[in-house]
């Protein structure tokens, strides 16, 4: 590790938290118009392709790569199901501010992580005002970061760091903060920090694509130093079967979790529905998954859909952390 690093996120942001939850919507509705301007920009809007240019970078790139190691089905749906999505050693207390409040030791969980928040998505009120618990996951400074960051809090929704990784198409704008193979270690640890910082209610990081840079040791061992330097965990959202995070993390006595499932690789509601169901059919089956899904009102619709079978077949919606607590009993 780079001497000379402060790996903890300062203080500095936190005066501004304070914020009122009204006075931080009074101005998302002006911030969503100029938003929506810049995703237009990044040659994507939610009317035509139902994603901004990031967005539509992570889907193909996610496509493209579960497209490697799928077990059968439709090709891009399907991943390998590991009995061990978490390191369970000396991990210390998970950082943020929300973290598990019940006992689900009898009770087959499933988190749902909704990425690329930040922008304005036309399904962010919605997805907000859902009454089960979802995992949040914020691209850092963007305009709608921190708003959406409060307001997902305010929901009782988990917040993590979606942290830009570098992906193996070099054609794509990752946006400030990004990670990439070409920075040094001090760098990279330096931009982490920037971006937990930039964030309030951080309890963990994801990736955003990064099938590059989570296939490389040393920058896997870079971003990883920042976690363990906060006691928190990584959530590997598998965009490459060649990720290194699990080796890297066990070795730094890292807190990590893997994604089971994209739930929405496309916009039909219907599948996004499916795909919920049969994650939920692994969480049955080991006591827990994790599912990852985006911000599109399809995947809002499908995610409600399923909603109802889930209750009835006992399965419940948690934080990540919550997937942590049960995994850390269960072995």
């Amino acid at each position: 590790m780079s001497g000379g690093t402060n790996l903890q996120p300062s203080a500095g942001p936190g005066a501004r938290h304070a914020l009122a939850f009204a006075a931080v919507f009074a101005a998302l509705f002006a911030l969503s118009i100029l938003t929506s301007l810049l995703v237009g920009a990044h040659g994507g809007s939610e009317t035509s392709s139902d994603v901004s240019g990031h967005e539509t970078s992570e889907v193909l790139e996610e496509q493209f790569h579960v497209d490697s190691f799928a077990e059968g089905g439709v090709a891009g749906e399907d991943l390998p199901h590991d009995e061990g999505p978490v390191h369970v050693g000396d991990v210390g207390s998970v950082a943020g501010d929300v973290g598990p409040e019940t006992d689900f030791t009898d009770v087959p969980i499933l988190a749902i992580v909704i990425d690329d928040w930040g922008y304005g998505w036309e399904a962010a009120e919605e997805f907000l005002a859902l009454n089960v618990p979802l995992n949040v996951a914020v691209i850092p400074h963007l305009p709608l970061s921190r708003a959406h960051a409060e307001a997902a809090t305010q929901h009782g929704h988990q917040v993590i760091l979606h942290l830009p990784m570098e992906p193996l198409d070099s054609g794509w704008d990752l946006g400030p903060g990004a990670v990439t193979t070409t920075m040094a270690t001090d760098e990279i640890e330096r931009d982490v920090v920037a971006a937990w910082s930039s964030i309030p209610h951080v309890a963990g990081i994801n990736n955003h694509m990064g099938s590059k840079a989570t296939a490389d040791e040393r920058v896997v061992r870079a971003v990883l130093s920042v976690v363990l330097a906060n006691d928190t965990f990584f959530l590997d959202s598998r965009t490459t079967s060649a990720s290194v995070v699990p080796e890297i993390a066990e070795k730094l006595g890292v807190s990590y979790l893997r994604n089971d499932r994209f739930i929405d690789p496309d916009t039909d509601p219907g599948r996004v529905r499916d795909r919920i169901i049969q994650v939920a059919e692994r969480a049955k089956e080991r006591g827990w998954a994790v599912a990852i899904g985006h911000v599109h009102r399809s995947t809002y619709e499908g995610l409600v859909a399923a909603i109802p079978f889930l209750e009835a077949e006992g399965v419940r919606l948690v934080h990540l952390t919550d997937v942590l607590a049960k995994a850390r009993t269960s072995r």
